[in-house]
């Protein structure tokens, strides 16, 4: 929908009724001489501060002066008020880098007063509307309602501030004020409003002043600077020009005040740790950057939030302190990444980090030091402020108060921001005309095209107790459950008007708007009504394209008010039909296995029920994406509605195939806790749902599971079904957590007999079923592992020297999967060059960083922090460069030019250096020296150059997290910090550096092709309070992905 043609422009005639000065009475300002702290130099050359208040009227004011204006005859001003006018600040006499105010001696006019009404001429009804109203308007009508400071007067004396108060009859008032930056603050203005309305009640007679002190005032004297930042912000000052002239400044700008309603708020931080404000500045940010279209100059952004510091200081300054306090707290991030659909996350996250820093670490926290090169560098580097400060950028600033958006539109054309960006929306809800990058998933597997014979299961007769048809009911089921793990159930009981019904309302449902829906919004599964859109979001590699609403329907159903209006009484109806369902069909399938009726009831197989209500919208672009991904059900039964679209696949004899719906029947899948309790007789069948360029497509899967969440219970092979012909394929097993049936099932799926497929891989946000855990490893804080040394000296020409290192390599890589190499030929200068060069990339400033930043791994240089970033459940403690530098090293002039010669000199070395352990390694299993390198064990090598910066919270995070190595082998340089752990006998032990050595890791495909003859070790590396920590892990593996041995292995 465009938006509405802007109003014609309507000039603001003003009619002065008075012009005075305004003065706080004597004793409530601070001494003539004010010294300016590092809070207040850096706003020398600041632009005054605009704000416009707008009260609208309940009744009709009067046209002259509002009743709250000042006497006529105001108080005589103070020479030492500091909102008198005062000459622009100057060095002290006795200080050469100190600024301070000197405030005039000579008796002055005090503050400018102005009080003015709108003339209404008849071409100006309704302006007052106009102006404050939630539509767009001409800044330049607001000019002549904003008061100006006068200019400085001969002796160079400059106001600090004017006030203007604008009566609109009958509609309203608006309060206009202009102030200096370095002299009034939030505080101080606001301290000089209420005594200048206690001047006024007092005049008036309403009011003694006596009996509401002003003050006592702090003068700004208080502030310590034991870091000597304004010695800084003063050199900075002196050095460079003042603030860029307003021609600089983006002039298709304007400042605007909008609200986002709670609801939407609370729908934004559902998906975030963290509080509702950095949610709240994250989407303003993102918003910002994507209607500015900042992505298209590949700049990195600032977010500068005004923080008050008086309570953070050391020591905190009292709340009646006088002066500038308001300091930084800024984050960071790439236009380009903020304008991707990852951007909201990303902004989250910087915004919250820096929150954080200036809650835990002060004023130091927010690195004044960065903040006063952005302020500097200003809208060019795009710093902007959330709503409420004003910004450096010459604007009116507008703030009103009634809980509108509020839309400004300048004399220029002004960017807005994008209307759906203002919606918490269903992610699959807007209009796309392709899909965001966040849903594309980086291989969807081909459809056959072919169609899926599934048995049909009829249920008629079977209730009224017909024994022939409940037996033929029964071997049905059994035979299409183990051989197909689903089939279609017709004659179930369940009238076509309910189901008919309950799919209009699951549409009805999502079709609502964000308002209705915002209510249900969570990402918490352990509530009962949950709406939102892919629950395993962030941690999987791209999202599906559905939003679903789900909500716990036994053993303790909602309570009626707590589901959604548009499919309440319909969900209570369909669930009491379902559940009778279920438990006939658990019936017959446990008299398909041979056993009871009851067999399965008993062992709670029903007493769980959850509703998964899942809307798939159309997509512009279905071949990238999928409705949802292969899974299979992790629950005993689903019983699954859908419309007549279609889009679910099944994958059989390793090919997808359709299943066509068929109207008035059920489709009943197989779960994992079924396969697993019938001892793999029954099949839990793979299956999808592909996205579609119509729709919207409607499902209502059914899940039946145990009757909690999580249960202590164990479940295992029913005992009637094993026997020692046919043993249990796993040990018993938890029950696992309630997932919907569009998860992916992380059961370790046993070793089915015939089954074609692996298992998926597990989802870090479901509790699997599995074996019963180790205990944790421990940390055994202080103990050093003995790494066995191998000793390459003399290796090249002395046949003893080379067998006693095969075999001291042998051993080490048997028993521990590591050891230290010594005496091999790469000179400790390159070591030590080596690493002090990656120190210096990483340090580096981030416009040279950035150039390599990517989270494209195919790429041949990579920078980034966390390469499976919104992957795993917590991120690592450090930044790695990586580059592939064989068989393809890549040119020069791309490597980042502080470590550019020394990565090809290193490499040359550690490829050498590979090539004698591999042979030595081949030596010591009995083979000839060339037998790894002929298997390409050599031939791909890429270097990871981490970096792990000295951490705050060391013991709440981890540099690298546990892992084995994926290749052949890996050469590791460290410095001499320390931090590297291996787990060795189910306890963490310390690889204290050695000066000079390498260490060399045995990975995971080295353990494979050996047959587990050479173990891959798993190790780890500790955050550290000291640091920088710097690493250089040099990783061979094949130049190619293929399989080595007679086991395919899935690496990361």
């Amino acid at each position: 929908m465009a938006p509405p043609p802007p109003p014609p422009t309507l000039m603001v005639k003003l009619r002065t009724i008075e012009t005075c000065g305004v003065s706080p009475p004597e004793g409530s300002v601070p001494p003539s001489t004010v010294p300016l702290t590092f809070f207040d130099v850096f706003f020398l050359h600041a632009r005054p501060m605009e704000r416009l208040f707008f009260y609208p009227s309940p009744t009709p004011p009067p046209t002259s002066s509002p009743p709250s204006s000042p006497p006529s005859n105001p108080p005589s001003p103070s020479p030492s008020d500091p909102s008198s006018p005062s000459p622009p600040p100057r060095p002290s006499p006795d200080a050469s880098d100190r600024f301070e105010l000197f405030y005039s001696d000579a008796t002055s006019p005090g503050v400018l007063f102005t009080v003015a009404e709108c003339v209404d001429d008849g071409s100006s009804g309704g302006l007052f509307d106009r102006l404050s109203g939630p539509r767009p308007r001409d800044v330049g009508q607001l000019r002549a309602i904003v008061p100006r400071l006068a200019p400085p007067d001969s002796a160079g004396s400059q106001p600090l501030l004017a006030v203007q108060v604008t009566v609109f009859p009958h509609h309203g008032v608006v309060v206009g004020t202009t102030m200096h930056h370095a002299a009034c603050d939030g505080s101080s203005y606001t301290l000089f409003r209420q005594t200048w309305a206690a001047a006024a009640r007092r005049s008036s007679g309403d009011i003694s002043l006596d009996a509401h002190p002003i003050g006592p005032v702090v003068d700004r004297s208080l502030v310590l600077d034991s870091h000597g930042l304004y010695s800084l912000f003063y050199k900075t000052v002196s050095s460079k020009s003042p603030f860029p002239a307003a021609a600089s400044y983006p002039t298709d700008v304007v400042l605007a005040s909008f609200t986002i309603k709670s609801s939407h708020i609370k729908a934004l931080k559902a998906a975030f740790r963290c509080s509702a404000a950095a949610v709240t500045f994250a989407f303003t940010w993102i918003s910002y950057v994507r209607a500015r279209e900042l992505a298209k100059g590949n700049d990195r952004v600032y977010f500068g939030i005004p923080v008050d510091f008086r309570s953070r200081m050391r020591p905190p300054l009292p709340a009646e302190y006088f002066g500038n306090c308001i300091g930084p707290c800024h984050a960071e991030a790439e236009a380009a990444d903020l304008s991707g659909a990852n951007g909201l996350t990303l902004a989250a996250e910087a915004i919250d980090s820096a929150i954080k820093s200036v809650a835990s670490a002060g004023f130091e926290g927010a690195e004044p030091e960065k903040w006063l090169e952005m302020m500097w560098a200003g809208p060019q580097r795009q710093f902007s402020l959330p709503p409420g400060r004003t910004d450096l950028v010459p604007r009116v600033r507008i703030n009103i108060k009634h809980g509108r958006i509020l839309r400004v539109r300048a004399p220029r054309r002004a960017p807005r921001l994008r209307r759906d960006q203002s919606r918490r929306q269903g992610a699959c809800r807007r209009r796309f005309t392709s899909i965001p990058r966040f849903f594309v998933h980086p291989e969807v597997e081909p459809t056959s095209g072919a169609n899926l014979q599934v048995p049909v299961v009829d249920l008629g007769g079977v209730a009224a107790g017909d024994p022939a048809r409940r037996a033929a009911a029964a071997a049905a089921a059994g035979r299409a459950a183990e051989g197909l793990g689903l089939f279609h159930v017709v004659n179930h009981g369940v009238p076509q008007q309910v189901l008919d019904e309950m799919v209009e309302r699951v549409r009805g449902f999502h079709e609502e708007g964000v308002d209705a829906k915002g209510e249900y919004y969570t990402r918490d599964l352990s509530r009962k009504v949950v709406y939102n859109c892919n629950f395993d979001l962030y941690r999987t590699q791209a999202a599906n394209w559905r939003d679903t609403l789900s909500f716990s329907m036994a053993p303790d159903p909602p309570r009626p008010e707590e589901l959604p209006l548009a499919c309440r009484d319909i969900a209570f109806k369909y669930a009491s039909y379902v559940q009778k369902l279920g438990t006939v069909l658990l019936e017959l399938l446990s008299e398909s296995l041979g056993l009871n009726p009851d067999h399965l009831i008993k062992m709670e197989c029903a007493d769980g029920l959850r509703f998964f209500m899942h809307y798939y919208p159309a997509c512009p672009e279905p071949h990238l994406t999928l409705g949802t991904s292969k899974h299979s059900d992790s629950g005993f039964i689903t019983i699954l509605l859908q419309d007549s679209l279609g889009g679910l696949q099944v994958l059989h004899q390793n090919q997808w195939l359709d299943v066509p719906p068929v109207p008035g029947s059920f489709i009943v899948n197989m779960g994992d806790l079924l396969q697993l309790v019938s001892n793999d007789k029954l099949k839990s069948v793979e299956h999808r749902v592909v996205a579609s360029s119509s729709g919207p497509r409607i499902s209502v899967a059914g899940s039946f599971s145990t009757s909690h969440a999580t249960s202590s219970r164990l479940y295992g092979p029913i005992k009637e079904l094993t026997s020692h012909d046919n043993p249990p394929p796993c040990p018993h097993t938890p029950t696992p957590s309630a997932s919907p049936s569009s998860a992916p099932s992380t059961r370790p799926k046993p070793a089915s007999r015939g089954s074609p497929t692996p298992a998926s891989p597990p989802s870090p946000l479901l509790r699997p079923p599995r074996p019963r855990p180790r205990p944790r490893p421990r940390a055994n804080p202080g103990a050093n592992l003995q790494v066995p040394v191998v000793d390459l000296g003399g290796v090249a020409a002395d046949p003893a020297r080379r067998a006693a290192a095969a075999a001291a390599a042998g051993r080490a890589a048997e028993e521990l999967g590591l050891f230290h190499v010594v005496n091999h030929g790469v000179p400790q200068q390159v070591l030590d060059e080596m690493l002090e060069r990656v120190r210096g990339f990483h340090e580096e400033g981030v416009e040279v960083k950035g150039e390599y930043y990517t989270r494209d791994l195919s790429r041949k240089v990579v920078y980034n922090c966390n390469f499976d970033l919104y992957q795993t459940q917590a991120a690592n403690w450090r930044d790695t460069l990586s580059c592939s530098m064989a068989p393809e090293p890549p040119r020069p002039e791309e490597l980042p030019l502080a470590c550019r010669d020394i990565a090809f000199k290193y490499a040359s070395y550690v490829q050498k250096l590979g090539t004698v352990l591999l042979e030595l390694l081949s030596e010591s299993l009995g083979l000839n020296p060339d037998h790894l390198i002929k298997m390409e064990c050599a031939d791909g090598l890429r270097f990871f150059m981490h970096y792990y910066p000295a951490c705050p919270e060391p013991h709440l995070t981890l540099g690298t997290s546990k892992h084995s190595d994926s290749g052949f082998i890996t050469i590791l340089l460290q410095d001499s910090l320390g931090g590297l752990q291996v787990l060795r006998q189910n306890q963490w032990l310390d690889v204290p550096p050695v000066r000079g050595s390498l260490v060399v890791n045995i990975g995971d495909l080295l353990q494979l092709i050996s047959n587990d003859k050479f173990k891959s070790v798993e190790h780890r590396v500790l955050a550290n309070s000291s640091g920088p920590r710097i690493s250089v892990a040099c990783s061979f593996s094949t130049n190619r992905a293929h399989l080595q041995g007679s086991t395919a292995l899935s690496t990361s």
